[in-house]
């Protein structure tokens, strides 16, 4: 098991120069021990843009980029306008849900009806509701009888006070 090492790109180029050890006939780098010794991780490299088919850019580094023109962009008329064409978008969208629900019968609201129907087969499975009753009771304690109950108990425990 190789041990991971993190470098950043300017660290990892100082193992550029070639050493005195010779494998197969070639010399090798300093980076290509380094790499047969541990797992290499550069902690700020960015991919270039993508130059062939092999070379990608990670979503993660499109984002970045991304993200750090997105301020500049932001104006006040930038905002008004997108949220103009984002309302525009919510009102065709109403628009086209009202219409689908009148091709597919009805206005969109229950009719009165309903709602008897509803309450009237749930009272045939169920049965009809009983009334809740209020317990009547002792109304509360204030809080000097509860305090009175309290020393009276603390008496019992440890005595009358001297």
């Amino acid at each position: 098991m190789k041990y991971v090492k993190k470098m950043t790109v300017k660290e990892w180029k100082r193992f550029e120069k070639f050493t005195d050890d010779i494998v197969n006939g070639q010399s090798l780098t300093m980076q290509e021990i380094l790499l047969d010794r541990y797992k290499i991780i550069l902690t700020d490299h960015v991919n270039k843009r993508k130059v062939g088919h092999w070379c990608t850019v990670t979503l993660k580094e499109k984002l970045k980029t991304g993200l750090k023109s997105i301020p500049g962009k932001i104006t006040q008329e930038n905002f008004d306008k997108g949220l103009k064409t984002f309302d525009k978008g919510m009102a065709d969208f109403n628009k086209s849900m009202d219409e689908l629900s009148k091709g597919l019968g009805g206005n969109g609201q229950k009719p009165k009806l309903y709602s008897q129907k509803k309450t009237n087969n749930i009272e045939i499975l169920m049965g009809k509701k009983k009334p809740v009753q209020k317990k009547r009771g002792r109304k509360p304690k204030s809080k000097s009888e509860n305090w009175d109950k309290h020393e009276r108990n603390l008496e019992k425990l440890w005595g009358k006070k001297k």
